[in-house]
C-alpha cells in the first residue's frame, strides 16, 4: 500500500475523529522509505493547529486503528525520549515531504489534505472574516450621539467585553426614547452610563437615580416656611 493509499484509508476510517485524521495526515508528511520518522510533539502541534493533548489523543486514536506504531526511543544525547512512527502498510514516499527535526516549522504545502480537515484549519480564519463582516453592518447612528460622545460610549462597552449588536443599539435607544419623554437628554443618560460602570442603559435605573439626587436635595435644602404675617 502506498502512502497516499495510506492518506485515503485515513480518510475513509469512521472510526476516527477529524483530529485524528488531522494528525495521521500531517504524520504522512515526513514519511519517507527507509528512514525513521520522528517529528516531535511540538512540531506536530505547529502543524496541525492542534493543542499537546490533542495530539497525544489523536495518536493514541491512529494506534488503536492499527494506523501507526509508535516506538519510543533514546535520543543520540540520552537527554530524553522521542517518539518514532511506522506508517503500517505505508512503502512509497510522498510527493512533497518535509525534513524531520530539528525544524519545527516543517512546510505542509503540497500534502493531501481531505475537505473537512481543511476547513478545521482554516476555522479561526474564517470566525475572524465573519466577526468583521458583522461588525461593519452595526449602525451607531440611531443613537442619536455626538461624534466624541459616541466614541467614549464604543470605548466603554469594550472595556466592559459587550459583543456588540445592532439589536442591542436598538434595546438601548428605545430606553434613551423613555428618558426623553422624562425630560432627560441622550447625552445625560450615556454619559450617567458610563459614570456608574453600567454596561448598559435602562430606563428605570436613571429615574430611580435621579429619583433619589431629588430627595437628596430636598433634605439638604428644604423649602423655606413663611410665617402669616398679621
Amino acid at each position: 500500500m502506498g502512502i497516499q493509499d495510506w492518506r485515503q484509508k485515513i480518510n475513509d476510517n469512521e472510526c476516527l475523529t477529524s483530529n485524528g485524521k488531522l494528525v495521521g495526515y500531517t504524520l504522512a508528511n515526513y514519511f519517507r522509505v527507509g528512514r525513521e520518522t520522528f517529528p516531535s510533539i511540538a512540531t506536530l502541534e505547529i502543524c496541525s493547529q492542534l493543542s499537546r493533548n490533542t495530539v497525544l489523543r489523536a495518536i493514541k486514536e491512529l494506534q488503536a486503528e492499527n494506523m501507526i506504531n509508535v516506538i519510543c526511543k533514546v535520543r543520540k544525547n540520552k537527554s530524553s525520549k522521542q517518539n518514532h512512527y511506522e506508517f503500517i502498510g505505508a512503502t512509497i514516499e510522498p510527493l512533497n515531504e518535509p525534513s524531520n527535526e530539528p525544524s519545527n516549522e516543517p512546510s505542509i504545502i503540497g500534502s493531501t489534505i481531505a475537505p473537512e480537515i481543511d476547513n478545521k484549519i482554516n476555522k479561526k480564519s474564517k470566525i475572524k472574516k465573519d466577526t468583521n463582516v458583522s461588525k461593519k453592518e452595526i449602525d451607531y447612528s440611531i443613537l442619536n450621539l455626538s461624534p466624541e460622545l459616541l466614541e467614549e460610549f464604543k470605548k466603554h462597552r469594550k472595556n466592559k467585553k459587550v459583543v456588540e449588536s445592532q439589536y442591542a443599539l436598538e434595546l438601548i435607544d428605545s430606553q434613551l426614547k423613555k428618558l426623553e419623554q422624562n425630560d432627560i437628554t441622550r447625552t445625560e443618560a450615556v454619559q450617567e452610563m458610563i459614570l456608574r460602570g453600567w454596561a448598559a442603559i435602562k430606563s428605570d435605573w436613571i429615574l430611580k437615580e435621579k429619583s433619589k439626587e431629588i430627595k437628596q436635595e430636598t433634605r439638604l435644602y428644604p423649602e423655606p416656611s413663611y410665617l402669616p404675617m398679621d
